[in-house]
């Protein structure tokens, strides 16, 4: 009995495994649970993108500074390497005058009654390694009242401070090569991060239309519910809402040609292409593959004008995708379409290249996402890629 009881309990566990997530969330209660939590997921990403769209702003700002104190900073180190060549320039004119005051204050010298003391102190001012030396000289020379010694006196005083000058003018531009240095790292940093919140915030709009899609899409497949009387854990479909679709799907339009596959773009081979692409001149009208419910008609920058269906085929719900159409389909949510009636027209709105109608499926479901989509040709008989169809 009790082996009997554990085989029972796998098998419901199995069988509860097996079951579709979307089948089971195909309910009122269900799916009002689901549009709660989408919203509230669709809201933390717009926080989170309002956050980033807010730091990519600062982030744009602190740039901007940084290109303002660059300039700022150049143009102190054109000015003081100015001042540098300006006290260069005085310090040498100083240096040409300095021998010349220098011999005459040794021929004063010469001319005079020359002591011991006297020559010590002339020795001392042609010979001495400092300019305090040599102004200690001076003021021994001039107690002896001889000529010449203030103004030789204040060019040594003027010759040692140009030289000070000079110094703290060569240090400041070193301080401020460093500040560029760094000004140019901050810059480089701030690119950097410039670039990866760019990144983040395009990954997370696009994160932020998918989710808003998602909503919308379970959004208005609950109102559909409602609105066909299902109530509680009534399954749309098999318990309400039932809606006549015929023997299944066929081509959406009356002749054309596949241009893309479902999978990979035949040109790159990367980006995941979640439906069948059917060309033909533009204006050509789009009917339903299969009769059914209009789930949504709207717009968005990659496949343009487009048009959802909710179908229910041998118990099973299926949506229908036609995108790319040249204007907004006049059919709204809840309108029922038969499979003869015109839903569009082929256009190129959105990201499209050319003229065709994007077409996909989506299985054992009642809202559209493109993570639910399925290759189309599994439902629809279309000849080969590249050869063209004139019937449905």
């Amino acid at each position: 009995m009790k082996k009997i009881v554990q085989l029972l309990m796998l098998f419901i566990m199995l069988f509860i495994t097996i079951i579709p997530i979307d089948v089971l969330a195909q309910t009122v209660n269900g799916l009002e649970e689901e549009v709660a939590g989408l919203d509230l997921k669709y809201q933390k990403k717009v926080d989170k993108l309002n956050k980033e769209k807010a730091d990519l702003n600062s982030t744009t700002q602190q740039l901007k500074q940084i290109d303002l104190d660059k300039q700022k900073t150049q143009a102190e180190i054109s000015q003081t390497n100015i001042k540098i060549e300006k006290t260069l320039s005085e310090i040498t004119t100083l240096e040409k005058e300095l021998p010349i005051k220098k011999e005459r204050a040794n021929e004063i010298l010469i001319a005079t009654q020359q002591s011991r003391h006297t020559n010590f102190l002339v020795s001392i001012l042609f010979g001495g390694d400092s300019a305090s030396e040599a102004i200690r000289a001076i003021n021994g020379l001039n107690k002896l009242n001889l000529a010449s010694s203030k103004e030789l006196i204040a060019l040594i005083n003027l010759q040692e401070k140009l030289k000070n000058e000079k110094i703290n003018l060569q240090n400041n531009r070193n301080n401020l090569i460093l500040k560029q240095h760094q000004l140019d790292l901050n810059e480089q940093y701030i690119k950097e991060l410039i670039k990866k919140l760019n990144s983040e915030k395009e990954k997370d709009e696009d994160a932020s239309v998918n989710a808003k899609v998602e909503y919308e899409s379970k959004k208005k497949a609950l109102e559909i519910l409602k609105k066909a009387g299902c109530k509680g854990d009534e399954v749309y479909g098999v318990d309400c809402g039932t809606l006549d679709a015929g023997s299944g799907f066929i081509k959406p339009i009356n002749s054309g040609v596949v241009t893309n596959e479902f999978g990979g773009w035949a040109t790159s081979g990367t980006t995941f292409h979640t439906g069948i692409d059917l060309a033909n001149d533009s204006g050509t009208p789009i009917y339903p593959s299969s009769n059914g419910q209009v789930l949504d008609n709207s717009y968005n920058s990659i496949n343009g004008n487009y048009l959802t269906m909710l179908h229910v085929v041998d118990g099973k719900n299926y949506v229908t995708y036609y995108g790319h159409m040249i204007s907004p389909s006049v059919y709204h949510t809840g309108k029922q379409l038969g499979i003869n009636q015109p839903l569009g027209y082929i256009g190129m709105t959105g990201a499209a290249t050319g003229y065709h109608v994007h077409f996909s499926i989506a299985s054992n479901t009642t809202y559209w996402s493109p993570s639910l989509n399925v290759n189309p040709r599994k439902y629809v008989n279309f000849p080969p890629k590249g050869v063209w169809f004139h019937s449905r």
